[in-house]
């Protein structure tokens, strides 16, 4: 699907604000309740910020693709709900991969770096809402040709010999085609499935 992704150029613009204005909002914040000077707190938080960022990249894009794949739309179309699990989820699985830098650049043991990265995650998954909010709407996804969630699957034909349709199977089976394709709730599958 053309153009429903963000380009590799348009990604890094995305990667750099995103970290750019998150260091100049967190790192005086980070300092304040640390009780740090404000340039070790810039620093460390610089240096977390470019390890995150090599995440975010790859993240972004992965997230992105599954939305596409299995929501049918493109990430500046992201509902609010779908915005928050994004945000929630970098910061989150950027946990394990920004603890071990900061206990080593903070001196603080395990569970102090664990805590202040954990306090250092939620800010930036507010922050990472808001932003990536924002950025959706300056500069929306170039959206290619719009396909069904579910490509691939035939409308169903009542017109084959072998099928031997009745009066009016052929609109029952349209209909139904239409709930097939029309991508309902996950919730709504239990329905089908309990028999309801």
């Amino acid at each position: 699907m053309p153009g429903a992704l963000r380009s590799t150029r348009e990604r890094v613009v995305q990667t750099l604000w995103f970290e750019g204005v998150g260091l100049l909002l967190v790192a005086p914040g980070y300092a304040w309740i640390a009780g740090v000077h404000a340039a070790g707190s810039f620093a460390m938080v610089a240096v977390v910020s470019l390890v995150v960022m090599a995440w975010a990249a790859a993240y972004n894009t992965l997230f992105d693709l599954a939305e596409l794949r299995y929501g049918g739309r493109v990430a500046s179309e992201r509902p609010n709900q779908w915005r928050a699990l994004h945000a929630i989820g970098l910061e989150a699985s950027a946990v394990p991969l920004t603890c071990p830098v900061i206990w080593a650049l903070t001196g603080l043991g395990w569970w102090g770096a664990l805590l202040a990265d954990l306090g250092l995650a939620l800010a930036y998954a507010a922050y990472g809402y808001a932003f990536h909010w924002a950025f959706d709407r300056l500069r929306s996804v170039p959206q290619g040709p719009r396909r069904p969630v579910n490509q691939g699957i035939d409308e169903p034909r009542c017109d084959r010999p072998e099928m031997r349709c009745r009066a009016g199977q052929k609109q029952a089976l349209r209909a139904m085609h239409e709930r097939c394709v029309s991508s309902p709730p996950p919730w709504a599958m239990l329905r089908v499935w309990r028999g309801a």
